[in-house]
């Protein structure tokens, strides 16, 4: 049976994190499926570049991993919740940040999505606990079991903010900071500060 996974996210721009959890993805499972958010997603008010930019990015990031395919899900789907997207895609494997252990209960659809999916957790390292999370919320402790959680391998403590607040290069790979800079992504939002 194949191990498939689908990572998702806003890759608003794809960081030197993301890049270590494709790389992982990439060794652990037979098929990756990279999943950027689409334009009309906006869940606590990000704003996003255009999605052919991200997508852009994320070929970058990508191409030498033959398993790990991006999908244009989100180019010709309304966005109606991660719920929808796994269950069109057969319920792989959603892979999720720690941070968003905090959030999963107000996602749409959030308890069909807990009971009928499996999440891979990466630990970013910021001393939470994140077993000790999900046993403590009384809608992710019933599906404990739903859970891994992948700790101690050396994910960058970055985020796509920090690069959309400083423009910070060292946020991002060499060849991902040449695309933003020579497509003048990000710019504007650092002048306007």
């Amino acid at each position: 049976m194949n191990k498939i996974c689908l990572f998702g996210g806003s890759f608003n721009p794809v960081t030197i994190a993301h890049e270590e959890i494709i790389k992982y993805l990439s060794i652990n499972y037979d098929k990756v499926i990279i999943l950027p958010n689409g334009n009309d997603y906006n869940f606590h008010d990000k704003s996003l570049i255009s999605i052919k930019n991200r997508i852009d990015m994320l070929k970058i990031v990508c191409k030498n991993y033959n398993n790990v395919k991006i999908s244009y899900y989100s180019i010709f789907h309304k966005f109606k919740g991660v719920y929808k997207v796994l269950n069109y895609y057969n319920h792989p494997t959603y892979v999720i940040g720690d941070d968003c252990i905090d959030t999963l209960t107000e996602w749409m659809n959030y308890k069909d999505l807990l009971k009928n999916n499996n999440f891979l957790v990466f630990d970013r390292g910021n001393n939470n606990d994140v077993y000790n999370k999900i046993i403590n919320n009384p809608s992710l402790s019933l599906y404990v079991n739903h859970f891994n959680i992948v700790k101690n391998i050396n994910i960058p403590n970055v985020s796509a903010s920090m690069f959309r607040e400083k423009f910070d290069k060292s946020v991002v790979s060499a060849e991902v900071f040449n695309y933003i800079e020579s497509n003048n992504l990000y710019i504007k939002s650092v002048k306007s500060k």
